[in-house]
């Protein structure tokens, strides 16, 4: 048996996750134990060891916390009691941390001059910025939030399929951001 369908915090494409300890769930036919994986790359891995526990929704993390921006391919096997050996490994799901400390934002924020010239509400700003990569791009990320909502635009195609993003918060308690993948 082997463990399918492998998510992190709700999603299957995990990048910009917002916690150091993601919680994991994945599908199965059922199982007495499983094991979680981590590769964190340039040769650190790690293994849980066996967890005797039947869930497979929202399951805690059992690794060492993830470091800002940190990347890791994650996979689970399960054994089902039949015998003292585990299944096989699941197909491992990539999984990047988000900006998860303060300092880690180093941009300023972005926004229209509250001395422009207006007679009643200010119109929706169209904010952009040119900037070139030096060198061949490996990865690039974009944090984006807005006290308000954006659609944002990289080399004049949308990023992501999101409309009006981050989508409803309460200012007052936080402000949501989304992560997008800017390579391409």
């Amino acid at each position: 048996m082997t463990a399918r369908d492998i998510r992190v915090e709700h999603l299957d494409v995990a990048i910009g996750i917002g916690t150091a300890t993601p919680r994991l769930s994945w599908r199965d036919d059922g199982h007495v134990a499983y094991e979680i994986e981590a590769d964190f790359g340039n040769g650190d891995a790690a293994r849980s060891g066996r967890i005797d526990a039947t869930g497979s929704s929202y399951r805690p993390w059992p690794l060492r916390p993830l470091a800002s921006r940190e990347r890791a391919g994650v996979r689970v096997r399960l054994w089902t009691g039949a015998d003292d050996k585990p299944g096989a490994w699941s197909a491992p799901l990539q999984i990047e941390a988000g900006l998860l400390h303060e300092e880690d934002w180093a941009a300023d924020w972005v926004s229209p001059s509250p001395a422009a010239p207006h007679d009643g509400p200010r119109p929706a700003y169209l904010l952009r910025a040119e900037f070139e990569s030096v060198g061949s791009v490996r990865t690039a990320r974009v944090y984006a939030t807005a006290h308000g909502v954006y659609d944002l635009v990289l080399n004049g195609a949308p990023l992501g399929d999101e409309i009006l993003s981050p989508g409803w918060s309460s200012y007052r308690h936080r402000i949501r951001y989304r992560t997008y993948d800017g390579t391409a």
